[in-house]
């Protein structure tokens, strides 16, 4: 939809390979508008928070100089989330009102200008449906780390990203009140995003 949401986050990983952190998703305007099989399923939540998303996953990067075939840095990270929404987003109705749970895999090439990054979602709960995304970025150091190794202190990253569902997890789009039954694109999407590598 065309509502901005604002979702900050914290994460902290352990022994460079396991990670694990909680997402919230807050609401910035009136969005109430959806409604699937003639009810309504957002309520007015302007400016509270609408989703919460504790993750859990593996990841790590692999540089051209520990894996000398390598052409350029490509991280990776598999993961499981479960996405919670408050009661007042919908009561038991089968759709945004029940939790769902995801498998993750996602993939990067950091040290590109652009960074690149691929996203597969796989929704093992409520649709059972797969969704993609590709997404293009570019990170900023505000505050260097102490040395050229470490990542910045603080970072800015704006990014565009396209989504794409296949006709499961696109179902609970619609078009003028009339549900998708066939795969399509999904939330493209402008991100500005600001980092605090606090330890």
């Amino acid at each position: 939809n065309n509502d901005p949401v604002m979702p900050p986050s914290a994460c902290i990983t352990f022994f460079d390979w396991f990670f694990l952190g909680v997402e919230a998703v807050f609401d910035l305007t009136q969005y109430g508008r959806k409604r699937i099989d003639g009810e309504r399923t957002y309520t007015n939540r302007a400016g509270k928070y609408i989703e919460l998303d504790p993750y859990v996953g593996l990841g790590n990067s692999f540089s051209p100089e520990e894996c000398e075939w390598l052409p350029t840095t490509i991280e990776f990270a598999l993961g499981y989330s479960y996405e919670y929404h408050p009661k007042s987003m919908g009561r038991g109705t089968g759709t945004w009102g029940d939790p769902s749970q995801y498998i993750t895999l996602e993939l990067g090439l950091p040290d590109l200008w652009l960074e690149p990054a691929f996203l597969y979602e796989r929704d093992i709960d409520r649709d059972n449906g797969t969704y993609l995304n590709l997404e293009l970025g570019h990170t900023f150091s505000l505050v260097d780390g102490e040395t050229d190794e470490d990542d910045p202190i603080l970072a800015l990253r704006p990014s565009v990203a396209q989504g794409f569902g296949n006709s499961k997890r696109v179902y609970l789009y619609d078009d003028d009140g009339e549900h998708i039954d066939h795969a399509g694109l999904m939330d493209t999407c402008v991100k500005l995003e600001l980092t605090w590598n606090f330890c």
